[in-house]
């Protein structure tokens, strides 16, 4: 801790990634295919004559039009960002003032109280029984707390759990608090409030390129917002957040809508087969929730002997408290490679 660091600072805990390098990385949610040679051949175009001695285009024009395109958006709503993380911090310093009410659910992305707490935000965390949230939980406890914010991922990171978009637009209809909708998984589930932006003034929903695009490396993600919401985050954000080859290098991504679908399609099916796979398990204990996004969440006491096993493997995976595990969906031979080593790990310990 620093003696010149503000209290709240030198109070928060830091998150850090898992630095391990192992075999098989089903941790961060990763998409297990890079883009193919078709479509690295066109990166490399586009970067070889890219103007490095020169700022990139502030308002990234190329890139927030492929994606408005590929999306069907209006560019004036989309923002974008270095990386969800950096738009998830914008959202606390342009909307929410010291000790205004930040509201999360329990459990959920960790990030969201972080950067609250670092803009010195109250955080109201509420519990979602059942790993379940609905439009009545949403409103009420907003209600209750007086929140100025709302932020949950849908899909639910960690669980996989979807809010439909009906009910989330029966909330956004009910309150009247900024909802930040965090669909940083919602390529594989098909139920994005996309098209309620232009309905509701008070939404705005995150979109990455990191999940469905297999460009975690470039770190580039969108904000989508009404207009005038876009405009005050254009406004706080650094003039050149986004370089020049993240720029160049997502163009063609972006633009690869087959390819992207395909991939989507493969992983769905891997994580299908590896729900079904886990559900015919029959442990004391264990218990595996269905999932939208691209990992299954699973919890049961032998956990941590699960977690070490795997890691003897090769496999690393994230633990969640004492009886979670979120497993990222990789290639079939790794799901494969998972469920037998689970399944001999299980057969062990009953």
């Amino acid at each position: 801790m620093s003696r010149f660091a503000c209290g709240r600072i030198n109070a928060l805990p830091a998150y850090e990634p898992n630095p391990a390098i192992f075999d098989c990385k089903l941790d961060a949610n990763e998409n297990p295919y890079p883009p193919d040679s078709d479509l690295r051949a066109l990166i490399a175009a586009a970067l070889a004559d890219a103007p490095l001695n020169r700022y990139p285009d502030p308002l990234a024009h190329e890139v927030r039009r492929a994606y408005a395109d590929v999306m069907g958006l209006d560019m004036a709503c989309v923002v974008p960002g270095n990386g969800l993380d950096e738009l998830i911090s914008l959202l606390m310093s342009a909307f929410l003032e010291p000790q205004e009410c930040l509201l999360t659910f329990s459990p959920d992305f960790s990030m969201y109280a972080f950067y609250a707490g670092v803009r010195g935000c109250r955080v109201v965390e509420k519990a979602k029984p059942g790993y379940r949230l609905d439009a009545d939980l949403l409103i009420r406890s907003a209600r209750d707390c007086g929140a100025k914010m709302v932020i949950f991922s849908n899909p639910c990171n960690p669980t996989g759990g979807l809010l439909p978009q009906r009910e989330l637009a029966r909330a956004l209809g009910e309150l009247d608090c900024l909802v930040v909708a965090d669909e940083a998984y919602m390529d594989f589930a098909g139920e994005s409030a996309l098209p309620l932006v232009g309905q509701y003034d008070n939404l705005i929903v995150l979109r990455t390129c990191s999940k469905a695009f297999s460009l975690a490396g470039l770190r580039l993600g969108f904000a989508v917002a009404a207009p005038e919401l876009a405009a005050v985050l254009m406004k706080v954000k650094s003039p050149y957040n986004l370089n020049v080859l993240t720029q160049l290098a997502a163009v063609p991504c972006i633009r690869a809508e087959q390819k992207r679908r395909e991939n989507l399609q493969e992983i769905s099916r891997t994580r299908d087969w590896f729900y079904r796979e886990l559900c015919a398990l029959e442990a004391d204990g264990l218990t595996v929730y269905p999932s939208a996004a691209n990992f299954i969440y699973l919890e049961t006491d032998g956990a941590p002997a699960l977690d070490a096993q795997l890691q003897r493997a090769g496999i690393i995976v994230r633990r969640f408290g004492a009886r979670g595990l979120r497993i990222t969906i990789g290639r079939p031979d790794e799901m494969r490679a998972v469920v037998q080593i689970i399944k001999t790990g299980l057969e062990q310990m009953s």
